[in-house]
């Protein structure tokens, strides 16, 4: 786990009609003194959503995380795709 996540809230959770389960997840983190230094803000801490899809059809889990605070300073969305090695042979 990330050194910087001090909390983690799991938001929802639901195993959708085609299999797939999709989790939203709100995590507290410490911000890096880089950050601090380009918001100059005198917060320590800041909030992400994650939204989750893991497809055991197709192997895949597509995770997207997205700041929710600071949004009006910099906003931040992050979007990975993980596939299984079988995929890739």
């Amino acid at each position: 786990m990330n050194p910087n996540v001090v909390g983690t809230d799991l938001l929802d959770r639901l195993l959708d009609p085609s299999g797939k389960l999709r989790s939203h997840t709100l995590l507290s983190t410490g911000l890096s003194s880089i950050v601090k230094s380009l918001i100059g803000a005198a917060r320590t801490k800041t909030q992400v959503q994650e939204h989750s899809v893991v497809d055991p059809t197709e192997e895949t889990m597509e995770l997207q995380s997205t700041n929710i605070l600071f949004t009006n300073t910099i906003s931040v969305v992050e979007i990975h795709i993980q596939t299984t090695s079988s995929r890739h042979t």
